[in-house]
């Protein structure tokens, strides 16, 4: 059984001299003594809009997130008033040290409370009918089960080992890592979202689901959250004389339950964008302009009237709506999402739409992953890390309080490059690489790496032999200025060429993808700013070398799954 030493939060730790923070670790446990400590960390949450319209001694705590979804945390839990009340403690703990959301709060509350009734409230009697009991669980269930250890670490039960020991016992689901969709499907989407705009004719579906194409085209670039992207001002954009640029206004929204931290990297609010950007914004505020009084630039308005199909009905329903309930929220954002997956890309389009976690490869132009509002931040970041921008530029641009946090984030960027290059083999296979296709930076110079060797005819066979194929230069070795004569433009393979041989090309880049991404990892963690702002440009310069060294191991992974696939497929690669 492993050591159980109170429930763990989390602490920021300023680092003398440096505009960074250290994040560190610490335990706490239940003490009815600290209950003013508590009751002031919760007077604070007040303050803070966490809380409102409630006390700490009440049994039901009312909240709005930041999503402005509103919720009942209710502690009642019958004849134990001491046990409701370090329920109360061990959540506050949880939000202050966790910065938990309110989802997860009241899941928590619900988990704990299912736990004390269920097993009488740590009675020993209990435990053999309580085994049989949590072994009927679903994976729900057993995902409550974690939040009973916690509470059973903070609160110190005397009597707790039999308990302690069957929880650790039983297999708790452990929450997922973000899966970021393949890049077929963020490709696909694009086209189809496209595609959508230009045909439409219908001025209200234009403008139902023109907050969609916003979404897509400012939160792949900028790396936004979505509570940030639907709280933007109806001002947000504007366009700057003095030096000509266009420029967005992004507020930036750090916690999950409300509260925003002071930052120790200051924010950049101001982003500049591109003139289309600029310019689709002042499109949709011309389209909603029928709807003035608001303060954000995404229409509540307009997003609750064009969801019916009879306007009266429509404006019959709006009057009884609460004003406080006239936002356009992430959670409506979401249900606008899946609406255009449902009603234009299912219905009208014929397209499949699958959940990531069953949807792993490129696919057809008739089936794509479903991409959620969030994962765009995650592309947006993957994309700033693979060019090699200045970690702290990254901060920044995202939002981040520390550079740390931009770790988290590394878990994406093998499989980002997987896909990525995977379909780039298929389009280069038919010719791909085209000049409407953005991919890595070196794409032209691969352009004629995979021909048909009967363009050449018989001259094929009396250019000079080398490892898998032949060499068209004609002054070689001269010309030679790569370390492998498969990755040159000049190579042309043979029936020399192997599947092994490939795949001992595929394992060697592999583990070199994998070497430089761990390498910018490690940089990125070490590099430390001082007050001023101020870096090591060495450090810079040793993380713009990885990541050029990155993006070439990536183009040679293109250029061998390229022949992987045409040597498995005999060039018949449908690429849609």
């Amino acid at each position: 059984m492993s050591i159980r030493n109170g429930l763990k939060i989390k602490k920021y730790i300023d680092i003398e001299d440096t505009s960074e923070v250290l994040l560190v670790s610490d335990y706490i446990q239940y003490n009815p003594k600290d209950i003013n400590k508590y009751r002031e960390m919760f007077n604070s949450m007040l303050l803070d809009d966490i809380f409102y319209n409630c006390t700490f001694d009440d049994d039901i705590w009312f909240s709005r997130d930041y999503k402005d979804e509103s919720y009942r945390l209710n502690y009642d839990i019958g004849i134990k008033p001491k046990i409701n009340t370090a329920i109360k403690c061990y959540i506050v703990a949880k939000i202050d040290g966790r910065n938990i959301s309110l989802d997860t709060a009241k899941n928590s509350i619900s988990g704990v409370k299912r736990f004390l009734l269920d097993s009488s409230f740590l009675n020993d009697d209990t435990i053999y009918d309580y085994a049989l009991m949590i072994k009927s669980y679903n994976d729900t269930q057993k995902s409550y089960l974690g939040y009973a250890l916690e509470f059973i670490d903070f609160y110190g039960f005397e009597n707790a080992e039999p308990f302690i020991q069957l929880l650790e016992s039983i297999n708790v689901p452990r929450p997922k890592y973000r899966l970021i969709p393949s890049y077929h499907s963020l490709l696909l989407f694009d086209t189809l979202l496209q595609a959508f705009f230009e045909n439409t004719t219908n001025k209200r579906e234009k403008e139902k689901y023109y907050p969609i194409l916003l979404w897509w085209r400012i939160t792949n670039i900028i790396p936004m959250r979505p509570v940030e992207f639907c709280l933007l001002s109806k001002e947000c954009n504007y366009f700057d004389k003095n030096n000509n640029c266009y420029y967005i206004t992004v507020e930036r929204r750090k916690t999950k339950n409300g509260k925003i931290k002071a930052k120790k990297i200051p924010p950049k609010n101001k982003l500049e964008i591109t003139k289309e950007i600029y310019d689709l914004i002042e499109d949709y505020k011309e389209i909603t302009k029928e709807y003035p009084q608001r303060d954000f630039l995404l229409s509540y308005d307009s997003y609750f009237l064009c969801a019916f199909e009879s306007k009266n009905e429509a404006l019959n329903r709006y009057e009884n709506l609460d004003t406080k309930d006239r936002i356009f929220n992430p959670n409506r954002f979401n249900a606008l999402l899946h609406s255009f997956y449902d009603e234009i890309l299912k219905n009208r389009m014929n397209i499949t739409v699958v959940d990531k976690d069953f949807f792993e490869s490129a696919s057809g132009d008739d089936t794509i992953q479903k991409i959620q509002p969030g994962d765009t931040r995650h592309i947006a970041m993957c994309g700033l890390m693979l060019q090699g921008f200045n970690p702290f530029t990254i901060a920044q641009l995202a939002g981040h309080n520390t550079i740390r946090e931009q770790v988290s984030y590394f878990s994406h960027m093998e499989s980002y490059i997987d896909s990525n290059t995977y379909l780039l083999a298929k389009q280069l296979v038919i010719d791909s690489f085209s000049s409407d296709y953005e991919g890595f930076e070196d794409k032209t110079k691969y352009k004629q790496s995979i021909i048909d060797k009967e363009i050449m005819k018989s001259i094929f066979h009396s250019l000079r032999k080398v490892v898998g194929g032949r060499c068209q230069s004609k002054s070689f070795p001269n010309e030679c200025i790569l370390d492998d004569c498969i990755f040159c433009d000049q190579f042309l393979y043979d029936d020399t060429l192997t599947q092994d041989m490939i795949d001992s090309h595929i394992n060697k880049i592999e583990k070199a993808i994998k070497s430089k991404v761990n390498n910018i990892k490690l940089i990125v963690k070490k590099m430390i700013y001082t007050n001023e702002l101020k870096y090591d440009i060495s450090q810079q310069e040793l993380l713009k070398k990885e990541s050029n060294l990155l993006n070439s191991y990536t183009n040679k992974k293109v250029i061998i799954e390229g022949y992987k696939l045409h040597l498995t497929t005999g060039g018949e690669v449908d690429v849609k």
